[in-house]
Order: structure tokens, then C-alpha cells, then sequence
């Protein structure tokens, strides 16, 4: 089997059409029911903090699956185009995810189905920001825009607007990217206590090295190594290695 995932602590594991699920903690693994097609797209493991359930999701090319752990069966919706899920996080009870350049609510209970999420797009937000980062910061879902902008999502109008997050609003997180979407986005809260810097993204870049740049920068520049993961960076111009992600 070959990791194809890492997400909210936990590994994906994928042959054909068999699924396994590591925590990378414990060593505890579970394996999910066959998939029910040989075709499989987008994977991620999604824990919502509000449930004591936890999900697998696997799409194919035009069904949005949902294992639901120790259950014996796969949910699915349909008519859907599946394949073009970018990603998925776990935001206050919810689960957000984000089709290309719109984002969806799924819900699980009653019924498995998925709903657009009303958004106010400002003119200015052209769809190159629109295709950045979803990462949930405590009571904050943000957008990590490619172009240096950063702009957090406000729930309590109707529809919700993005807000563009000023310079200096991100100094308490640094922010932990992949460099082939292989890991969900990370953050860390106060990182001085970890010998790291805030308002930075850590990235693994095509050789797995550690790189770094401004949450508010570009990151379309040559990036340097990371001088904090210097023994890591090291280890692994030694040792190139097939996968690397952020657990």
C-alpha cells in the first residue's frame, strides 16, 4: 500500500480499491469496507471537533463518498463532479470544502449531501486568490490567497463575505503547507515556544526540504531552506524520499 494522504494526524494508506487509516501516534490502524469503485480521486480524513465521529472521504469522478470509522457501509452523493475537490477541513462542527474556486457545506446528518456555500466575492478577488489555502484557525477559517493576501471568512452575514486579514494579523500562527497537497494544511499556535517563528508558511518544497516565506508574502519567489528544520533538511538531500508531508 502507498500513503496517499496525511490529515488531522493520520495517514491514508490505498491499493486498488482497499483503504487504511494510521494514526501516526499510536500505531493504531482501521481498515474501511471496499470501495465500492476502482476509480478513486480526492482522499482526506476529516475528525470535526464537535462529533465524536470521524469520517473518511474518497471521491470519484462523479460521487462524493463518506466512510464513517467502524461503520459498515460507504454513504454516498451523487451528481456531483467530485473530481474536482481541492480539499477539505473541519471548521467548528462543520465540514468545508472547496470545489476549484467555490466552497461547499457538507453535511452528514439527516442525509449525505452537499450544499453551496454563499460567498460575497469582493471585484477585487480574482480566481487565482480563490484557489488558495483553507486552513481553521481556532474561531477563524482563513484563505491563504497565492498572491500574499490572506482573507478570513465571516459567518454572521447572510451571504457570508470574505475580510481581508490586515499586515500583522497572523504574527500568534505559523502555517505548515505541502508542496504536493499530500498533507492538510497545519498550524501552530504561539511556534516561539517551538523555536519557530509566527505569521511564516513552512514548506515542503519538491525535495521535501523545509522552506519558509511571509503569510503575507510571495511565495512565488526562490524560497532559501528553512535554517530551523537544518538537521531534517540535511537528512533529506541525503536521502531523497518519495513522500513527505506534515502530520
Amino acid at each position: 500500500m502507498a500513503v496517499v494522504k496525511c490529515s488531522y494526524g493520520h495517514a491514508i494508506f490505498c491499493y486498488e480499491r482497499s483503504l487504511v487509516i494510521m494514526d501516526v501516534l499510536t500505531g493504531t490502524t482501521v481498515a474501511a469496507p471496499p470501495f465500492p469503485l476502482s476509480q478513486l480521486c480526492y482522499r482526506t480524513f476529516i475528525s470535526p471537533e464537535a462529533s465524536p465521529n470521524s469520517y473518511l472521504f474518497v471521491s470519484s469522478p462523479h460521487c462524493l463518498y463518506a466512510w464513517r470509522v467502524g461503520s459498515p457501509s460507504w454513504l454516498h452523493c451523487d451528481s456531483l463532479n467530485a473530481h474536482l475537490i481541492k480539499e477539505m477541513v473541519s471548521f467548528k462542527g462543520r465540514v468545508i470544502m472547496r470545489m476549484r474556486q467555490k466552497l461547499y457545506t457538507v453535511h452528514l446528518t439527516p442525509q449525505f449531501h452537499v450544499e453551496l456555500l454563499r460567498l460575497d466575492c469582493r471585484d477585487y478577488m480574482d480566481l487565482y486568490v480563490l484557489s488558495g489555502n483553507l486552513v481553521a484557525c481556532e474561531d477563524t477559517l482563513l484563505l491563504l490567497g497565492r498572491n500574499g493576501e490572506v482573507f478570513s471568512i465571516d459567518f454572521s452575514t447572510e451571504p457570508a463575505k470574505y475580510v481581508i486579514v490586515e499586515e500583522g494579523g497572523l504574527k500568534k500562527w505559523a502555517f505548515f503547507l505541502g508542496e504536493k497537497r499530500t498533507g492538510q494544511p497545519r498550524l501552530l499556535v504561539n511556534p516561539e515556544r517551538m523555536g519557530l517563528r509566527g505569521g511564516l508558511v513552512y514548506q515542503l518544497d519538491e525535495n521535501a526540504r523545509v522552506c519558509s516565506y511571509p503569510v503575507d508574502g510571495n511565495q512565488h519567489e526562490e524560497l532559501e531552506p528553512e535554517p530551523c528544520f537544518a538537521t531534517i533538511n540535511a537528512h533529506l538531500a541525503c536521502n531523497p524520499t518519495s513522500f513527505a508531508a506534515w502530520i
